[in-house]
């Protein structure tokens, strides 16, 4: 049985639920964003090469591994932050949005500290498994760093493209 969209009492097709998701999917794939998925994959991959350079020396599989990997994640989170920076707008939305925001009544020094120890809590979230095999020698405190290194790295590429998309509306 096929789908088919029902029509309205001139003839024209009524448009169907998905039609916000095949227009947030075209932008996504149109999007010039695009442009910054290999310097995101090499951010990830130079910084963590680097670091594993520093401590382990050229010619080991574990400073390849470590880069790759890392590059990869990076390259990931930049695709989960086009497809955020892509989201349609819903100007019903951005309009209660900016009447919460202005009936909070909290002072921005407030909501800037508030944000603040969130952002502490979801890096402590973030951190915490690579803390936790540090102290049960699991790894070193240098591989711990990269690790951690490597998770931030990844959150920043997350961020980067909603910032980008953000700036140019």
């Amino acid at each position: 049985m096929t789908h088919q969209q029902p029509n309205n009492q001139a003839g024209n097709r009524i448009p169907g639920r998905f039609l916000p998701l095949r227009q947030h999917l075209r932008e996504f794939v149109r999007t010039p964003l695009w442009l910054g998925i290999l310097p995101a994959f090499l951010s990830g991959f130079g910084v963590v090469a680097l670091l594993c350079l520093a401590r382990y020396g050229t010619g080991t599989p574990k400073v390849l591994s470590a880069a790759l990997l890392t590059g990869g994640l990076c390259a990931l989170g930049y695709v989960l932050g086009i497809w955020g920076a892509t989201c349609p707008d819903s100007d019903d939305e951005d309009e209660e949005q900016d009447e919460a925001e202005t009936e909070s009544g909290l002072p921005l020094w407030l909501r800037r500290t508030i944000l603040a120890g969130l952002l502490l809590i979801a890096l402590g979230a973030i951190a915490w498994p690579s803390l936790q095999r540090i102290m049960e020698g699991q790894r070193t405190l240098f591989d711990g760093c990269i690790e951690i290194v490597g998770k931030l790295l990844t959150l920043v590429c997350v961020v980067v493209p909603i910032r980008i998309a953000e700036r140019r509306r």
